[in-house]
């Protein structure tokens, strides 16, 4: 079932969402696990993180990697990135990868994805030639597996992407990604991979209206409110009429403590009201945008497009 709820102060709608895409929730014994589990995840002294590591090599992978689109694609393949070798490395197997964290940031793959794909369908019905920008994209994986799904099915619709991200190992990785979709070579599909900062990028480009969508995930969770709404208005700027920016910020959630203070992934938490108010001081109109929260309310997902009256 579908719920809708509107701010009484900005009038924006958060919606959650659980029957279009299957997400992934906990279980009745899960809950109960994890809720028993965090509180001591949350006290553990991080002189213990060695021992934590060397749980499972897929633990030490998203230790190792934390911030950086290998462990981000560690936790989307359930940490089956490296095989378990005995019962104890499938047990920890099992309470790593189905904390909650774990299992948000598999619902914030999908919810982009459809948000993506959504957009590329409505933007394919007004033009032939749809323009697409993916900020800090990293493994590019929710963006691509989107045009993957959709671009077959728009004969005659052509796609110009550009892929940023400052590490040049991520927009290879993206590069092997997108011919395993093969989606490179494409006869309707140009890819061009820039390696740059976001504030460089869209500097050397200011006022250019060059883009029809602008995905940003995951890169929100290291700006503090000033540098993401200076980003928001260069983003606003780069965006054509009618075109749409989709980003995402984490939230406040019971295993923060274990993520910030163990694993030493420190993050800016904001909810999804706070991410809005930020897009509207940056100029995006309020009735433009829409906040989508994964089941677990540890992700939000904002689409705002930009209205041009």
């Amino acid at each position: 079932m579908t719920t809708k709820t509107k701010s009484s102060t900005s009038r924006i709608v958060v919606e959650r969402s659980t029957h279009v895409t299957r997400f992934e929730v906990p279980n009745t014994f899960r809950r109960i696990f994890n809720f028993l589990l965090v509180p001591v995840l949350n006290n553990l002294p991080p002189v213990t993180l060695s021992v934590f590591a060397k749980s499972h090599r897929s633990a030490k992978k998203v230790i190792e990697h934390k911030t950086e689109h290998v462990a981000l694609e560690v936790l989307y393949s359930h940490g089956t990135t490296f095989s378990s070798r005995n019962l104890l490395e499938r047990i920890a197997l099992w309470v790593w990868f189905g904390l909650d964290n774990s299992m948000a940031v598999r619902n914030r793959l999908k919810i982009v994805k459809r948000e993506v794909q959504a957009e590329l369908a409505i933007q394919f019905e007004k033009k032939e030639v749809v323009y697409v920008l993916s900020i800090a994209s990293g493994s590019a994986r929710a963006v691509l597996e989107a045009i993957a799904n959709t671009i077959e099915k728009c004969p005659g619709r052509q796609l110009r992407v550009t892929f940023l991200d400052k590490n040049p190992y991520a927009t290879q990785y993206s590069k092997h990604l997108a011919q395993e979709l093969g989606l490179l070579p494409h006869k309707e599909i140009n890819i061009s991979w820039v390696t740059a900062t976001v504030g460089n990028y869209l500097a050397e480009n200011a006022g250019e209206k060059h883009f029809d969508i602008v995905e940003m995930v995951g890169l929100l969770d290291y700006f503090d409110d000033h540098k993401a709404i200076n980003t928001f208005r260069s983003i606003l700027s780069s965006l054509k009429p009618e075109g749409v920016f989709i980003c995402a910020n984490i939230s406040d959630n019971r295993e923060r403590k274990f993520v910030t203070n163990f694993i030493g992934w420190k993050m800016i938490y904001r909810d999804a009201e706070k991410l809005v108010s930020l897009l509207i001081r940056a100029g995006f109109k309020k009735d433009s945008i829409f906040a989508f929260y994964e089941p677990l309310k540890i992700h939000s997902v904002t689409c705002a497009r930009n209205i041009v009256s």
